[in-house]
C-alpha cells in the first residue's frame, strides 16, 4: 500500500464552499475535521490527538498560523469573522469584525472565521504551499521511479536490451525524437496554425506574411534569428510561383 493509500478520503469537503481557518489548516494537512471533534477548544490538543504523524501535526499549526495572519494581513479575504476581547466592563466577550477592517491575529477565534475554499486554494498557490496529500504523492512517484530503476539494475543486461528492443520509436515530428530538426518542428506547427486559425485565413494577408506574424508574436518563436524565421516562412507558403499568394 502507498503512503497516499494510507490518508483519508477528504473529497467530501470539497462541496463545503466555506471553510473555517482551522478546517482549511487541517485539510491541508491531510486530517479530516471531524476527528478532531472540540478542536475549537484547544486546536494545538486536538490535532495531536488525530494527526497521524509529526509532519502533518507541524504542518496543521504552521498553516493555522500562516492563515490567521494572511487573513489579518489582508492577503486572505474572509467571509466572517469574530475577535474574542476582554475588559474590566464586560470581562470576556466576542465581537464581530466587518468588511474593510480585518481581525487581530491574536485576538481572532479561529473555529468562527469563515474563508471561502477557493480562496484557500488560490492563497495556497501563490505561496506554493503544498498540500500534505500532494507531498505524499510526489513521494510516492519518486519511490516508484527508484523501485524501477532498482529493478533494471538487478536486471541482466540481456534482458533490459531485450525490453529496449520491444519500444517502440518515438513519432518523427516530436521533440521527443533526437534526430528532430528544431526549424522543422516550427514549420510544421507554423503551418498547421495558419490552415486552422479561420481568423488568419480570413484577414487577406499572404501565407508567408501570416507565418511570419507567428513567428514573430508567438514566445515560442522568440529565439529564432530572423534569417531562421524567413526560411521558416518560405517552407510554409504552400504556393511558390506567382508571388506570394493570400491565405487559401
Amino acid at each position: 500500500m502507498s503512503g497516499i493509500d494510507k490518508l483519508p478520503d477528504l473529497s467530501d469537503w470539497l462541496i463545503v464552499e466555506v471553510w473555517t481557518i482551522e478546517e482549511a489548516a487541517l485539510l491541508w494537512a491531510g486530517i479530516n475535521p471531524l476527528d478532531a471533534a472540540g478542536y475549537d477548544i484547544g486546536f494545538g490538543d486536538a490535532v495531536n490527538r488525530c494527526a497521524a504523524n509529526i509532519r502533518q501535526r507541524d504542518k496543521a499549526k504552521v498553516l493555522l498560523r500562516a492563515l490567521k495572519e494572511a487573513v489579518s494581513n489582508g492577503t486572505l479575504p474572509f467571509v466572517k469573522s469574530y475577535e474574542m476581547r476582554d475588559d474590566y466592563s464586560n470581562g470576556a466577550y466576542e465581537i464581530e469584525i466587518g468588511h474593510p477592517n480585518t481581525p487581530d491575529a491574536d485576538l481572532m477565534i479561529t473555529s468562527r472565521t469563515r474563508v471561502q475554499q477557493a480562496a484557500v486554494i488560490k492563497w495556497a498557490k501563490t505561496k506554493n504551499v503544498l498540500s500534505y496529500r500532494e507531498e505524499v504523492r510526489r513521494a510516492d512517484a519518486i519511490a516508484k521511479n527508484k523501485r524501477f530503476a532498482d529493478s533494471l539494475n538487478e536486471t541482466p543486461q540481456k534482458e533490459i536490451d531485450a525490453t529496449r528492443l520491444c519500444l517502440p520509436p518515438p513519432p518523427l515530428l516530436t521533440e521527443n525524437h533526437p534526430l528532430a530538426p528544431a526549424e522543422l518542428l516550427a514549420a510544421t506547427k507554423v503551418w498547421e496554425t495558419v490552415v486552422t486559425d479561420e481568423a488568419l485565413r480570413s484577414n487577406g494577408k499572404t501565407f508567408k506574411k501570416n507565418a511570419l506574424r507567428i513567428l514573430n508574436q508567438d514566445e515560442n518563436y522568440k529565439a529564432y534569428s530572423n534569417e531562421a524565421k524567413e526560411r521558416i516562412a518560405v517552407v510554409v507558403n504552400p504556393v511558390k510561383k506567382g508571388g506570394a499568394p493570400k491565405t487559401p
